[in-house]
């Protein structure tokens, strides 16, 4: 489990159907965990006597509901079943959009919010700022914001245009 917890890229997890034990782990240590409208989760080691892996759990959803699961196990959040392939699809595009960043911009990202949450508002700020700093510096990054600048341009050169059209109708 600290394997994927640690595994320096973006890991994308998607949920259909009933999620319980080892998949409930799995789905608390993804950074990010994409639910189809089905999706339930439980915690079924709990009826045995067993514990779940608790802190990705408190990162995941709020602290009532982990409470719950970690101490019913019962599931929470079922609904029927329709298009499974849906989800599989919503999944592999934001994995998609991930790496279109390159691998680097994504392992610096999840370092960024492994370390974040455990510091105070000023340490934070300074890391961020300090973690931006350092990003812009590299040429990988310099090109990124330069095509983010240009597609801003677009876009707000297209609702200027809108607008425009608004305002002489």
């Amino acid at each position: 489990m600290v394997g994927t917890y640690d595994y320096p890229k973006a890991f994308v997890c998607a949920v259909a159907g009933m999620c319980s034990g080892y998949a409930l782990d799995v789905a608390n240590f993804a950074d990010i965990t994409i639910c189809f409208k089905n999706a339930a989760f439980g915690a079924a080691q709990v009826k045995y006597g067993l514990n779940p892996m608790t802190h990705p759990m408190f990162r995941k959803m709020s602290i009532q509901r982990a409470r719950r699961l970690i101490f019913t196990g019962d599931p929470m959040g079922p609904e029927e079943v329709t298009e499974v392939g849906e989800l599989y699809t919503k999944a592999l595009a934001l994995s998609k959009q991930i790496a279109e960043r390159g691998a680097e911009h994504a392992v610096n990202l999840k370092e960024m919010c492994l370390r974040v949450p455990n510091m105070d508002h000023v340490g934070a700020t300074y890391y961020e700022t300090r973690f931006t700093n350092d990003l812009m510096a590299r040429d990988q990054f310099k090109r990124l914001a330069a095509e983010g600048v240009e597609r801003l341009k677009e876009k707000r050169s297209k609702a200027i245009e809108r607008l425009g059209k608004l305002c002489k109708s």
